[in-house]
């Protein structure tokens, strides 16, 4: 995977941070189940809480806590 410079990953992100997804990979079922909860490439969050276990919000106003694994890689582009 080639990650552009002004990328960084989810959970690098500080709280307060906005971005736009740039990518997520890893695990088939892990990607697909996080998809149907609202986040994938294109979508615009904002971090309520940055790390490994963070909180995203979205535009919508929804709310999805996510832990990090090994498998899973999720790229933003801070707005």
């Amino acid at each position: 995977m080639i990650v552009e410079k002004n990328q960084i990953r989810l959970h690098d992100m500080r709280s307060g941070s906005i971005g736009k997804v740039v990518s997520v990979s890893g695990d088939a079922g892990e990607v697909a189940r996080i998809a149907s909860m609202g986040l994938r490439t294109g979508e615009v969050i904002s971090v309520t809480r940055g790390g490994i276990t963070c909180i995203v919000q979205f535009c919508n106003g929804n709310r999805l806590c996510l832990r990090m694994s090994a498998s899973l890689e999720i790229f933003v582009q801070e707005i």
